[in-house]
């Protein structure tokens, strides 16, 4: 387990990672819209308020929000469980935004036990590893899809 400030600190980001990814759905979307649009700027600007960071950090937070819920529910199990630090699954879930939703929870099925224990530039280094096994159906519009690392 973690020392007890980055414990509390994982559980706590793991809890609180729900809240902006529950929103994030409420946001209308304009069609191709990362970026722009008022109501999206808008949501990102109060979450950098809310959370006193810049609106590049509020972006990056939403997006690893998102991801932890909607993919990467081992990760988001070992942060709630505090055997992981926020450092490393932001990095993890940063490394696998290029991977649609199916490739990446394979990924994080297979690496983030594993993950919850490297450095940050491990995980990289792990992501990126190429994979011995079949390659991957291509990923969803808007998404590349990359060969999962090998287990």
């Amino acid at each position: 387990a973690l020392q007890g400030s980055a414990e509390q600190a994982a559980r706590q980001y793991a809890a609180d990672a729900r809240v902006p990814a529950g929103l994030v759905a409420l946001v209308p979307r304009c069609a191709h819209d990362d970026r722009g649009g008022i109501p999206w700027t808008s949501f990102q600007r109060e979450v950098s308020l809310a959370r006193k960071v810049s609106d590049r950090a509020a972006a990056t937070l939403i997006r690893t929000a998102v991801a932890l819920t909607r993919c990467l529910p081992q990760t988001l199990a070992l942060l709630a469980a505090g055997r992981t630090t926020v450092e490393r699954a932001s990095a993890f879930a940063r490394e696998l935004e290029p991977y649609d939703d199916t490739l990446a929870g394979q990924v994080d099925a297979t690496l983030a036990g594993r993950a919850a224990q490297l450095p940050p530039w491990r995980i990289v280094q792990e992501v990126r590893r190429p994979s011995t096994s079949s390659t991957p159906e291509p990923a969803s519009s808007g998404s590349r899809s990359r060969t999962p690392p090998a287990a």
